[in-house]
């Protein structure tokens, strides 16, 4: 998703869980409900766009650095260890050459 469209679709808002408010609405979503729900088995909030499942996180790191969604090609950390606090302050990047337990699929947690 470039980040236009991301622009157009969500706001950043470090208050909710999710972490993003839509900003436009459909059928279902009014314009500044929360975007996404929690994803038990990924242990991250997620949001569905046009049947692709993005995840929030990504989403918000996206946003901030205007950058496409696409095009980022390293894994994340939060940083509190807490994988529903989705403020910007709370993302990192994670290289995977520098974290074996990322390759694995293992999560990691921080405590």
């Amino acid at each position: 998703m470039n980040i236009t469209t991301l622009k157009q679709l969500f706001e950043i808002d470090s208050s909710i869980p999710n972490g993003l408010r839509w900003e436009r609405a459909s059928q279902r979503i009014h314009v500044g409900d929360p975007a996404g729900y929690y994803e038990p088995a990924r242990g991250c909030f997620v949001t569905q766009v046009k049947g692709k499942v993005y995840l929030n996180h990504k989403i918000i790191f996206a946003l901030s650095h205007n950058i496409d969604y696409s095009t980022i090609k390293v894994r994340f950390t939060h940083l509190d260890g807490d994988f529903a606090n989705n403020s910007i302050a709370n993302i990192g990047l994670l290289k995977e050459s520098f974290n074996p337990i990322y390759k694995t699929g293992t999560r990691l947690t921080i405590k």
